[in-house]
């Protein structure tokens, strides 16, 4: 009825003997790996948890059999139902699901970090070398000859040189 009203946005479950024992044991495996957590874990599901009962059933497809059984009864009396604790391991089929989301690029147009340096790397450059060679005489050939810094501003590719005199 839901797959109906919503068309795409449910997955419909049909409680099948296999299909629910598959929820079971991928429900166990959530659990057990410290991934499940119910946040407004009240009396009524506290209860449905602590009734619940399991079986293997013998054979290669160890069928896992489980819920509360029909007689059960709450600490009041009232019958209890395994509804909320199905609904929680719904979560086991959410698992299977692939979360991805499907969008065109988007290609972030940011502000050139070096607009507005213009001129001042070769003072930099200089700086640097003076820094590493406190005299230019001690300089390497390599770095004497023209240093090239490539840098991009608005959309061309400009040149800066700076000699080191000797």
């Amino acid at each position: 009825m839901l797959d109906q009203a919503f068309p795409g946005r449910v997955q419909p479950v049909k409680f099948t003997q296999p299909e629910k024992s598959a929820i079971g044991w991928r429900f166990l495996s959530i659990i057990e790996r410290g991934r499940f957590r119910d946040c407004s874990l009240k009396d009524a599901v506290r209860a449905q948890y602590e009734a619940c009962r399991s079986e293997t059933l013998p054979g290669p497809a160890r069928t896992l059999r489980w819920g509360v059984p029909e007689d059960r009864r709450g600490p009041q009396g009232e019958l209890l139902h395994d509804d909320l604790l199905l609904a929680d391991s719904l979560v086991a089929r959410l698992d299977r699901l692939e979360w991805t989301t499907h969008t065109e690029p988007l290609i972030v147009r940011a502000q050139d970090p070096l607009k507005g340096m213009e001129g001042r790397f070769s003072l930099n450059i200089l700086r640097l070398a003076s820094r590493n060679y406190p005299s230019p005489q001690k300089c390497d050939t390599a770095l004497a000859q023209d240093l090239v810094i490539k840098y991009q501003a608005g959309g061309f590719i400009r040149h800066a040189k700076t000699h080191v005199q000797r």
